[in-house]
């Protein structure tokens, strides 16, 4: 019997993520655009027994991704209030850079000009402020669709 954690042919369900895999080397790049929230999403990866979680801007998470260190990061956590079309914009370029990483957009921006197209992307936005546990849902749920 294969163990559901680690297979990804079915989807992530709240049963499955009841059970928490220990992500403790899972390596989360933390996007902050504003600088505003880097202090409380570290400190909250860390409550929650996550891995590795480097905290930069933009500039910098495109510089990474691009470069041999980018290749060892599971997932992006962005926290931005930018406007939804430049968050779209910025995730694009992420996406170009390394369109394997799953990404989790904090903000509080409205997307209704493409939900869609967010939809497709596999997305993940959680309203700012965001609770905690929701995030460490996302979290879980995307590296067990990945299979990490």
């Amino acid at each position: 019997m294969k163990d559901r954690l680690t297979t990804n042919s079915k989807p992530a369900t709240r049963k499955t993520l009841s059970v928490k895999p220990d992500l403790s080397s899972l390596r989360i790049l933390v996007v902050d655009i504003e600088g505003s929230q880097a202090d409380i999403l570290s400190r909250g990866l860390f409550l929650f027994n996550y891995g590795d979680a480097h905290v930069v801007n933009a500039d910098n998470a495109l510089r990474i991704l691009k470069s041999s260190a980018g290749e060892s990061i599971d997932l992006i956590l962005m926290q931005t209030d930018l406007p939804a079309h430049e968050i779209m914009s910025l995730i694009f370029d992420i996406e170009g850079a390394r369109p394997d990483v799953p990404v989790i957009v904090v903000t509080n921006s409205v997307f209704t000009t493409r939900p869609i197209a967010v939809n497709d992307m596999g997305l993940s936005i959680l309203p700012s402020p965001f609770d905690m546990d929701k995030l460490d849902y996302e979290i879980r749920k995307h590296t067990l669709q990945r299979g990490l």
